[in-house]
Order: structure tokens, then sequence, then C-alpha cells
């Protein structure tokens, strides 16, 4: 069984879908859909930068229909090369949507993390 911190939210899959025009991102048809992981959780649990935050954000969801999804995983079809590829785009997609340096008040963050000496360097025992 998957940890609950990698499986897709509600909100998730109903976004998933709706971005979908609730149709199969692959075949086209309408009906039942499920939410995929377009970056397989083997694959990313090899990768630090993939954290359970990247892999169940809506970047990395995609709706498709029951067939489709029994045909991706297909395990003489899945390779380590289709899963780098497409999890440099969902990285990619994940820190579009989450980066915004115009918004993000980081001084104030940095600050408050640093207990206010955010620009003065560390010593080699860690303390400033």
């Amino acid at each position: 069984m998957r940890p609950p911190e990698l499986c897709f939210s509600n909100e998730t899959k109903k976004l998933a879908k709706e971005r979908a025009g609730y149709r199969c991102q692959i075949c086209g048809k309408e009906g039942n859909l499920e939410i995929h992981h377009r970056v397989a959780i083997w694959f990313a649990q090899e990768i630090p930068c993939l954290s359970y935050v990247v892999l169940s954000s809506l970047c990395n969801a995609i709706a498709i229909c029951t067939d489709c999804h029994k045909k991706l995983h297909d395990p003489t079809k899945e390779s380590r090369t289709q899963y780098a590829e497409e999890a440099q785009g969902v990285l990619h997609d994940f820190l579009e949507e989450n980066l915004h340096p115009e918004k993000d008040n980081w001084r104030t963050e940095l600050k408050k993390h640093a207990n206010g000496n955010y620009y003065r360097p560390r010593s080699r025992n860690g303390r400033r």
C-alpha cells in the first residue's frame, strides 16, 4: 500500500479531471477517469528532489481512462529513460507554479528562520 503522503488528495484528483475536461488525456475518451502519477513512485524514491510534495501535486497528475492506465503500467513498456524525462517536466512545472519571486516575502521568512542574522556566515561549529 502506498503511503498517504504520496497519494493525490481528493482536491487534486478533482482539479486534474477538470483540467482534462473530464476526458482521458491520452485517448480522449470520456467517462470513468483515474488519476495517474506522471512520475512513478518507485522511480521518484531514488531522486531526493522529487519530494512527496511534488509527487502528490497537480503537476504530477494526469487524468486517464482505465484502459490507458493499464497500458501505462505495462512492465514491458516502463523505462527509466521515460521516467527521467517525465521527472524533469514535472519538477519544472511544479517550480513554475510554486515559485513567485515577486510575491514571496523571502527576506522576512529568511530572517525568521535565522533569528534575524541571515547575513552573518556560520562558523565551522555551526554557530554564528
